[in-house]
């Protein structure tokens, strides 16, 4: 998850620099292969993944996995800040949330 700091800095620099943010609370993954889901479908995860002790450590993984493969640099200060010319992606996940639903 990013830092407090980190959050807090790119909060405070959005209006200023006048950056669009954009909030999402749910998380969504591409099926598996070998499933009848159309391929330009997405699934909904459910809090069944977030019990897993490992379960933040896959979850970044793959993250971290993805956002460099659209292009993205991952921050040598912050693991969950990713960047590149013209974006900048915060990622904060509330484990203990989706713990207690």
């Amino acid at each position: 998850m990013v830092s407090f700091t980190t959050m807090t800095v790119v909060i405070d620099m959005a209006p200023i620099s006048k950056w669009q943010m954009v909030q999402m609370d749910d998380g969504y993954g591409t099926p598996p292969p070998g499933t009848d889901t159309s391929k330009d479908k997405a699934w909904k995860i459910y809090k069944c993944i977030y019990g897993l002790q490992q379960a933040s450590h896959i979850w970044h993984a793959t993250l971290a996995d993805v956002c460099i493969g659209a292009g993205l640099n991952e921050s040598a200060v912050d693991p969950c800040l990713f960047f590149r010319a013209a974006i900048l992606l915060a990622v904060y996940f509330d484990f203990d949330y989706y713990r207690q639903r």
